[in-house]
């Protein structure tokens, strides 16, 4: 099946709605950031997304939201198939309402529903005509569904993330195949070796060590499939 993409530029946005299909698995890296902001629901098979914050599996019906900024992996897998719709807001302006900071990566239980998939699937065929009058419909069928699930997202109250953190996890993420030691990492991130710890403690509930060996986990699942 692959990927279509069908996307209408707004004043201050550009809306797309996408609709993917796949045998066997999929992996999806935005290690360096989503550049927009996006639902997605899964019609079948199944996703894994990894996050610096958390980890969980979606399965069938599943719709879940990924605040623009987000650097997350998702591993997608099906038996034999995967198919999913996903909508992008891509912003010209950025909208605090939006912004990575005040929402969370997640799954959205309450509307995760077959009539949720349904809607955007009917977002989708509207907007594949390509006619005018069709896109205007779906661009009302999305802010109808915008409006319906704004109230279940949840905040990210953690609010940002130590800078600290992120440069240790980026060279982690770039160099996962070198085995400096921890020392060596503090050092480059100009904080000691126990304070380093506290922060991966603090920010991931883990150590840089068992960070370095999930990622390198993750390359190497990536590899087999």
């Amino acid at each position: 099946m692959g990927s279509t993409i069908i996307s209408k530029k707004m004043c201050m946005t550009e809306f797309g709605v996408q609709h993917s299909g796949f045998s066997g698995s999929h992996f999806y890296d935005a290690g360096a950031g989503k550049p927009n902001a996006s639902f997605a629901f899964v019609v079948q098979g199944k996703v894994a997304l990894a996050s610096m914050k958390q980890r969980f599996e979606l399965g069938e019906g599943s719709l879940f939201y990924i605040p623009e900024g987000a650097r997350y992996s998702a591993v997608w897998s099906g038996s034999p198939e995967i198919e999913f719709y996903s909508i992008h807001i891509i912003s010209k302006s950025r909208d605090s309402s939006l912004a990575v900071g005040s929402y969370a990566l997640q799954h959205i239980p309450e509307m995760s529903t077959p009539e949720t998939g349904e809607r955007i699937a009917e977002i989708f065929r509207l907007m594949e005509t390509g006619e005018r009058l069709n896109k205007i419909r779906a661009l009302s069928l999305y802010y109808g569904f915008y409006a319906e699930v704004l109230p279940y997202l949840r905040t990210d109250v953690s609010g940002e993330e130590n800078p600290v953190l992120w440069a240790a996890v980026e060279l982690i993420e770039r160099e996962s195949e070198s085995n400096q030691s921890v020392a060596e990492l503090a050092s480059r991130c100009c904080v000691s070796e126990s304070r380093l710890y506290h922060i991966f403690r603090e920010g991931l509930n883990t150590t840089p060590v068992h960070y370095r060996n999930e990622i390198r986990i993750e390359k190497a699942a990536h590899l087999l499939r």
